[in-house]
């Protein structure tokens, strides 16, 4: 029962200041005071259900109740997730969500990112509206079906939201004061590609123009990505001054992963996307410490193409340039058929 003895420990340290354990214990458990105190003394055991009950209502981890090693080692890995509690109730509140996580960071000045990429990452796209609305359009259908939006793609709803592009101009911001390190894929722009297509079969993109302008801002954001690799200097769209160090590297072992690793002497965090453009988020150092390593290794199986590694860094973007091309000549013909 000596399990069982440090359950209940646990759960007398959640107790909240005023209330008694017993009382508690007896309300879960729906049994009297004396069937609670045999429960506390271990005189009487736990049931399955009765320890779940418990660990719900203390809000204890039931995978550490459950763990046969209660060591620290063995502690549950914590992870975070905004979108598990609420879904945002406008485009403007997600990139407010995430501004505010990202301020949080602003007090350590030796900041450094780590960005292992499945698709392009949102900064990237944050530079480009056209495209940026089309993806946000795309994951309020796949991920928060806000309630009153447009079931065909509206470039208007998302013009007309002033908060919407000045929130989204302070990120990009951010992104840029602190120098990073970038693992691609050749298959980076292949998602957003397929979620093209999609919306025009499905009638969802019945505007030529509106669909000209996406693809025009998926040129012009590959074209962008080209220089700042050639540079190895991060600079906002449009602007030719020169902000943070950029090291990009080119993997095609760990296309299917997508994590942000943010780390400076203090404070380490990462976040890992599971739900686009949702990301489970931990700081445990357990967690982080493992990560850095695989994010290490990974890097090491890669090819840089920032700065230096010319010859890979052209035949990167000739690949993927030449999809673009493929797929824009593709689409104009895909349109016709749908409309």
């Amino acid at each position: 029962m000596g399990e069982q003895k440090d359950f209940i420990k646990l759960l007398s340290e959640k107790v909240q200041k005023g209330n008694k354990l017993v009382d508690e214990i007896a309300l879960v458990l729906k049994i009297s005071h004396q069937g609670a105190y045999k429960k506390m003394q271990c005189n009487s055991k736990l049931t399955f259900n009765e320890i779940r009950d418990l660990c719900t209502y203390f809000k204890v981890s039931f995978d550490k109740v459950l763990s046969a090693d209660n060591s620290d080692n063995k502690d549950p890995y914590p992870f975070y997730s905004d979108a598990l509690k609420y879904a945002p109730d406008s485009y403007s509140q997600y990139w407010s969500n995430l501004l505010q996580h990202l301020n949080r960071y602003a007090e350590y000045a030796d900041l450094y990112g780590f960005y292992l990429c499945n698709e392009v990452p949102f900064f990237y796209y944050t530079q480009f509206p056209n495209l940026l609305h089309f993806k946000m359009y795309i994951w309020n259908k796949t991920s928060w079906r806000m309630p009153g939006m447009n079931d065909t793609f509206d470039p208007s709803i998302f013009t007309k939201d002033k908060s919407l592009a000045e929130v989204v101009k302070k990120v990009t911001t951010y992104y840029h004061s602190y120098p990073t390190t970038e693992i691609w894929n050749p298959d980076m722009m292949r998602m957003t590609m397929m979620q093209i297509n999609y919306a025009i079969k499905g009638g969802l993109i019945n505007n030529k123009e509106d669909l000209d302008a996406i693809l025009s801002d998926m040129d012009k954001m590959v074209r962008y990505m080209e220089k700042i690799s050639i540079s190895g200097i991060k600079f906002i769209f449009g602007n030719k001054e020169q902000l943070c160090p950029v090291e990009i590297y080119v993997n095609e072992l760990s296309v299917n992963s997508e994590l942000i690793f943010i780390k400076s002497k203090d404070y380490k965090i990462l976040y890992n996307k599971y739900d686009s453009p949702n990301y489970l988020r931990s700081d445990d150092q357990r967690i982080c410490k493992h990560a850095e390593n695989w994010i290490s290794d990974i890097i090491n199986l890669s090819v840089k193409i920032s700065a230096v590694g010319q010859g890979n860094r052209q035949q990167f973007f000739k690949v993927i340039n030449g999809d673009i091309y493929n797929f824009t000549k593709k689409t104009e013909l895909l349109f016709a058929a749908y409309n």
